[in-house]
């Protein structure tokens, strides 16, 4: 499920206020113990979502592999910019932007911690495959 919403709003003398916002949540099918796979998984930074950020580099790393996004299950993108006049020219338009989000690996059972991992001596019993 993704919302997104966009709004503009004319201020006067070719200023324009714009502000907008993502909100996506994703979970697996089948017993609780399922999640999303990985490649369904939620990413976000970059030129997309947040400028600023390395494209993919916002949310939880993977710490044994050189701290790779590993993604998450909800995503939540916030901005807000001011439009300026055409100063240059009427195919440039500059702006001043304030955008921040995040990834989020929430729990999505009574007791889970919202990490895949296993914990060192932690076997995977048949009925959590």
């Amino acid at each position: 499920m993704t919302d997104k919403i966009k709004y503009y709003q004319p201020l006067g003398k070719g200023f324009i206020f714009n502000a907008s916002s993502t909100v996506a949540y994703g979970n697996g099918f089948g017993p609780a113990i399922h999640r999303l796979p990985f490649y369904k998984n939620y990413y976000t930074g970059g030129i997309g979502s947040v400028p600023a950020f390395a494209p993919n580099s916002l949310g939880p790393t993977n710490t044994l592999n050189n701290n790779a996004a590993i993604g998450g299950n909800l995503e939540t993108v916030f901005g807000f910019h001011l439009i300026l006049p055409t100063f240059i020219s009427e195919k440039v338009r500059l702006a001043i932007a304030f955008d921040a989000g995040n990834v989020f690996q929430l729990p999505i059972y009574p007791g889970d911690s919202g990490s895949d991992a296993l914990k060192p001596g932690q076997i995977l019993q048949n009925d959590q495959v």
